[in-house]
């Protein structure tokens, strides 16, 4: 995803990656560790949608900003609670 100053809002849904983890264990360490490289998927979709699982969904995107402002890393430590 790519940022300038002539954006207002933007949908994410078909630029992010999700990883699953059917431990429920994995840390940021880990799913930022070269070997989970080739675990990361896009979906395709606007609205993304998993189902029901007890698997934990990891989620990034990357962002290229083209603007002047300086952008602060984002963490949602609740994610769970957020609609998505």
């Amino acid at each position: 995803m790519r940022l300038d100053g002539a954006l207002q809002k933007i949908e994410i849904g078909t630029d992010t990656e999700f990883l699953k983890d059917d431990s429920g264990k994995l840390t940021i360490a880990d799913i930022t560790d070269p070997k989970y490289r080739d675990r990361w998927f896009k979906t395709g979709d606007q609205s993304p949608r998993f189902g029901w699982t007890k698997s934990v969904i990891w989620a990034r995107i990357s962002v290229a900003n083209e603007t002047d402002a300086v952008l602060a890393p984002t963490v949602f430590p609740n994610a769970n609670r957020q609609p998505l």
